[in-house]
């Protein structure tokens, strides 16, 4: 069984509707979506947002299903000018960090080394060159908050060798190692490192999920953030499609 993990509806609802569903279950914060593409079983999961809803996820996956492969997809801002919106990574190499707290104080601190995926990444490079996809290589960094600010992202490009932030994928990295899972991620870019948007930290509760209405009440009593929000949604709309495109070559393929 091939498991695809995103955070958000909006990172696994277009690969959703490819699938035939036969099962839908609840475990703990998570959502479980069991079918079946051709002859291929699928689970689909949504996380929740950060790394350690993502954590809980995918460790029930593996404890509840006989996981063949895992693939971490979503979003992901830029750190360099290079990354433009809907730009495929495929990474190379995924850190994080011990010492987030001074991390977002503009301290340089050590990186740690998660995951090389060399190996599995090379199949998959291999079915999308094959496919004419467009993707371009890199380092990510998982944090546990939002990157939003210009100044921060061009600060974490320019001072690690890392192209991309998110917020899962280590934490599934780790646990598809654990359990000796072959994996690989595929992110695609949702903000330039040029681009500000605003921070959903405190509109996630601990389970990962956020609240939609308390942050579209936010949104409205800070009025600046409504060009921004516009902004993501368009671009989130164009990465989604893009990502969702490349996942369905990849599942298949009868390489994987």
């Amino acid at each position: 069984m091939i498991c695809i993990i995103g955070a958000i509806k909006e990172e696994v609802s277009g690969i959703k509707q490819h699938i035939t569903i036969k099962e839908k279950k609840h475990i703990g914060a998570a959502t479980f979506y069991k079918g079946l593409i051709k002859s291929k079983e699928i689970l689909i999961v949504r996380s929740g947002v950060g790394q350690s809803p993502a954590k809980r996820a995918v460790s029930d996956a593996a404890n509840s299903f006989n996981l063949k492969s895992i693939i971490s997809i979503g979003f992901a801002g830029g750190l360099v000018p290079e990354l433009i919106i809907s730009d495929l990574i495929l990474p190379e190499k995924i850190y994080c960090c011990e010492d987030e707290e001074s991390l977002f104080r503009f301290k340089k601190v050590s990186l740690s080394l998660v995951a090389n995926l060399s190996d599995y990444r090379d199949r998959i490079k291999k079915i999308l060159t094959e496919n004419k996809t467009k993707f371009k290589t890199g380092n990510i960094i998982s944090v546990n908050r939002v990157a939003d600010s210009v100044k921060f992202k061009e600060w974490l490009g320019k001072n690690y060798p890392v192209s991309g932030v998110e917020m899962e994928t280590a934490s599934i990295a780790k646990i598809a190692a654990r359990n000796d899972v072959p994996f690989f991620s595929l992110r695609a870019v949702s903000d330039e490192v040029s681009h500000a948007i605003f921070q959903t930290n405190k509109l996630t509760n601990k389970k990962g999920k956020i609240n939609r209405l308390a942050a579209g009440y936010y949104v409205l009593t800070h009025p600046f953030l409504i060009p921004r929000v516009i902004e993501l949604k368009k671009n989130v709309y164009k990465a989604a499609k893009t990502l969702t495109d490349a996942v369905l070559k990849i599942i298949n393929s009868n390489d994987i």
